[in-house]
C-alpha cells in the first residue's frame, strides 16, 4: 500500500509520487490529511487579518495561486 504523507510533494511528477500509486492501492497519510484540513479551514474560515505567503523557484507557475489569493487575503507576500 502506498501512503502519501506530505503535502509539499504531492504536485511534483516523480515516480514515487505519480508511479508507484498506479500500480498499488493508495491513501493519504495523517499528516497530509491534517494539512489538508488545516488548508481548508484557513480559506473557508479565516481569521482576520490574513496574510499569504507565497514563494518558490518559478513565480510564473504560481500566478493562478496569486490571483485567487488576491481575492481572499489582506496581505501578500511574495518571497
Amino acid at each position: 500500500m502506498y501512503v502519501n504523507d506530505t503535502l509539499s510533494t504531492c504536485h511534483r511528477a516523480h515516480a514515487s509520487i505519480v508511479g508507484l500509486p498506479s500500480h498499488m492501492p493508495g491513501c493519504a497519510g495523517l499528516f497530509l490529511e491534517e494539512e489538508i484540513k488545516a488548508f481548508t479551514q484557513a480559506l473557508s474560515h479565516p481569521q482576520k487579518p490574513l496574510m499569504a505567503i507565497i514563494g518558490g523557484a518559478k513565480i510564473s507557475t504560481k500566478l493562478g495561486v496569486v490571483q485567487h489569493f488576491l481575492q481572499k487575503v489582506d496581505m501578500l507576500a511574495i518571497g
